[in-house]
């Protein structure tokens, strides 16, 4: 039996409206959308009842009333119509052709071959508007065809429809949430803009393991983080048996990785297009017969296996983790290119690490490493970047914070604003970092402090390349230091060190 979950904590929002009625709002992979407990299309109201169920008549039948108004003042009398599936009656052709004679004066006697046609030259003008009036009509008919709604409408038999359906939809999703593990389904019902019913259903699968195979054989297993798929349809089409789209948008329960069916960084809130690759046909059939209990062992089956002479999904199953484990097995590392894994490694360790700065990221990007025990440690050059970096931090980080305390208090005592602070450090470390956040300006003591993290890494990595010399020009420039004694010859870079670490450790720096 599966677990039981809060659905309503999958949902954006959940309040009250401003007629005091609770609501809930979802995102559907599109747009968020007000949605109702499918209990709702049970309990229509009469005005909520000719509105689904009829509704989308009007917007036709007031166009049709509009024409008849417009060739009855033309003096025709006869009216065009519909049949009960919207088809034209016979004889409303005919109308529309004798109501263009009239408005041309094409039955009126002429004296002449070009009187006839500057007549109806000077009576066209109207054409263009009337003709988009005719569009309007079409596609309205069509549209009407298309949903299956008869024009005579039995509220009664309708409700009673949407009663029945609602009801097998709750026992087809209740009887997979019983039987199948790992599988949670929950019906939504939505009215659109164009007051049609649709119906969302909100599936989740969790505790996956992704099956890796190679040749017949299952050569790792990749633990999956839960997947939602939000399904949307016509509930009316679903209900007269028309043919219907099955409209799919899913999302990977993950901020750092994704999952290779789901194409989750192209949409909003990573919702992204579902491939469901071999299995699409099957989950359609099982979907239209209502059987959720195969709907979901055929997602359960979708979302377990990747076959890597065969599959064709929008990622690689090493996104479903960050660099190689040291429980992966040797087939599955050596099924792809180091660099590359690597380098999607170190996406995935900046999101991971996107809170911290400094060589407090530097030492959380490199436990992670530890953590899993990677097996490319001692073959990463972006792993032995971190132990070079946090190596010379704490070599230098003395020296880099006497530097930086005399500069913040080179800023306090010259009361320095915020442009005047990024201008000075963007000339000594080459570094940008804004003064403005959505909140609004930093405060001079904030943006300091912002800059702390960045100046001790430049410091700590360039000063025994003696990379740093905008720093030191500017500390000679302001006279924060003595210029150090140069040789015809060559710069004395040991000596400028030297004074640095003596002016550093100084009564007046302290």
């Amino acid at each position: 039996m599966s677990m039981e979950y809060d659905y309503r904590a999958w949902a954006l929002y959940d309040k009250i409206d401003s007629e005091g009625e609770y609501m809930i709002e979802i995102y559907d992979g599109r747009t968020e959308r007000k949605v109702n407990e499918i209990d709702f299309i049970k309990n229509l109201s009469q005005e909520q009842l000719n509105k689904v169920a009829v509704g989308p008549q009007d917007k036709l039948l007031d166009l049709i009333k509009y024409f008849n108004d417009v060739f009855r003042h033309q003096g025709i009398e006869s009216q065009i119509d519909v049949t009960n599936k919207w088809s034209w009656k016979r004889g409303s052709y005919d109308i529309m052709k004798d109501y263009l004679t009239n408005k041309l004066e094409l039955n009126k006697k002429a004296m002449s071959m070009s009187k006839i046609i500057e007549r109806a030259q000077h009576n066209a003008s109207f054409l263009g508007y009337m003709r988009k009036k005719t569009y309007q009509l079409e596609s309205e008919r069509r549209k009407l065809i298309n949903m299956g709604i008869p024009r005579d409408v039995d509220t009664d038999k309708f409700q009673s429809m949407c009663i029945d359906m609602a009801e097998k939809i709750e026992n087809a999703c209740s009887n997979a949430n019983n039987i199948i593990e790992n599988v949670n389904l929950k019906p939504w019902i939505g009215l659109n803009n164009c007051d049609e019913i649709i119906l969302y259903l909100d599936i989740m699968l969790t505790g996956l393991n992704m099956s890796i195979v190679q040749d017949s054989t299952v050569i790792e297993t990749n633990k999956l983080k839960p997947i939602r798929i939000m399904v949307n349809v016509d509930f009316r089409k679903l209900l007269n048996n028309q043919r219907y789209d099955l409209n799919f948008k899913g999302k990977y329960i993950d901020d750092y990785h994704m999952f290779p069916y789901l194409n989750s960084e192209s949409y909003y809130r990573n919702w992204g297009n579902v491939c469901l690759d071999r299995h699409h046909d099957d989950f359609r059939r099982a979907f239209k017969k209502l059987d959720f209990v195969s709907m979901s062992m055929i997602l359960i089956q979708w979302a377990q296996y990747y076959n890597i002479g065969h599959s064709n999904p929008y990622s690689q199953p090493f996104l479903t983790h960050y660099g190689m484990p040291k429980d992966k097995s040797q087939s599955y590392k050596q099924l792809f290119v180091a660099g590359t894994v690597q380098s999607a490694c170190q996406t995935t360790q900046n999101k991971m690490t996107q809170d911290s700065s400094g060589i407090e990221k530097l030492v959380s990007s490199k436990k992670l490493c530890q953590d899993i025990e990677c097996q490319y440690i001692g073959n990463c050059e972006t792993y032995e970047l971190y132990n070079q970096k946090i190596n010379l931090y704490n070599k230098h980080r003395y020296l880099g914070d006497a530097v930086y305390m005399e500069l913040a208090n080179y800023v306090t005592d010259n009361d320095f604003d915020q442009q005047t602070i990024s201008n000075m450090f963007e000339t000594i470390t080459g570094q940008y970092i804004s003064y403005t956040t959505d909140e609004g300006i930093l405060s001079k003591e904030e943006y300091l402090n912002s800059w702390y993290d960045k100046f001790m890494i430049y410091f700590a990595t360039t000063y025994e390349k003696n990379a740093n010399s905008y720093l030191y020009d500017y500390l000679v420039n302001n006279g924060l230091l003595e210029k150090a004694e140069v040789k015809i010859e060559n710069i004395d870079t040991d000596n400028i060190k030297q004074q640095m670490m003596a002016w550093a450790a100084s009564e007046g720096v302290r």
